[in-house]
């Protein structure tokens, strides 16, 4: 292989790995060390094979344990090669046919991209399903990320003008897309503080009232809560006062009769 197609396949292997570390979520470090997750991974791959073939000629012992390794078994090379190019083919065909060149004249570099494009597809994946919205601004930046790397990668080859103009507006319409990108976070968080804001208006304004329920409450789980619609002792007495000068008065009424009732005097 020549200097300049060398220099082309390893700008090609460079698009699978930047354009998956350019499709990361805010604030998501990407592996530093890739060559060492990807052995990471194979050896897992390993062991989950070893671990079948032993469910396989020990059913009895495997039990539980072999269920839950199988769930979380990763895909095998196949198919994260499978999902890997499925992708390409749909979002970038031109990618997809120089991934088959690279395959044939580098094996090492097309393993290593197809293991960087697969991150990029489940990172996706995962984003389709939880936010639409934002998986169509992100997929449409990782095209973007993909086709630039693969207009630098020509250019290596070939300081061609007409491919710099296309790679330059490959740039500003990736820019494009950062913007819709912020102003997407902007939206949700100014509608955020819209909602904490009303929240605490709520929250003053029922201030008071908040505070003698939860003093009501504590009240009650303490035992010294006093029962509703129960007087006091104070008030029990004042009530009981006036029945108290009834009696009295009634009872003076008959010692008054019987001083003025006649005498009978026996002759």
């Amino acid at each position: 292989m020549n200097l300049s197609k060398n220099r082309f396949y390893v700008g090609l292997a460079s698009i699978c790995l930047c354009a998956c570390l350019a499709s990361a979520a805010p604030g998501q470090k990407a592996d530093a060390k890739p060559a060492k997750d990807a052995e990471r991974q194979a050896r897992q791959e390993t062991e989950r094979q070893t671990r079948q073939e032993k469910a396989k000629k020990n059913p009895k012992n495997s039990g539980d344990a072999s269920k839950k390794a199988e769930k979380k078994a990763i895909p095998s090379a196949e198919e994260r090669e499978s999902a890997a190019l499925a992708f390409v083919g749909e979002h970038h065909p031109e990618l997809h046919g120089l991934l088959q060149q690279l395959k044939a004249d580098n094996p090492k570099q097309y393993q290593q991209a197809i293991l960087d494009l697969y991150r990029a597809t489940q990172r996706l994946s995962d984003r389709k399903e939880k936010d639409p919205v934002r998986y169509e601004l992100e997929l449409k930046a990782w095209k973007l990320d993909s086709q630039a790397l693969l207009l630098a990668a020509k250019l290596a080859m070939d300081a061609n003008p007409e491919l710099e103009d296309q790679l330059k507006a490959a740039l500003r319409e990736r820019e494009d897309v950062r913007v819709g990108l912020l102003e997407l976070d902007r939206t949700r968080t100014a509608g955020r503080l819209e909602q904490l804001d009303r929240e605490l208006d709520k929250r003053r304004g029922r201030r008071d009232d908040d505070a003698q329920k939860a003093f009501e409450q504590i009240m009650r789980r303490s035992g010294k809560a006093r029962p509703k619609n129960k007087p006091a002792k104070e008030t029990q007495a004042t009530v009981k006062r006036p029945k108290d000068e009834a009696a009295k008065q009634k009872a003076a009424k008959k010692q008054e009769a019987a001083k003025q009732a006649p005498v009978n005097v026996n002759p």
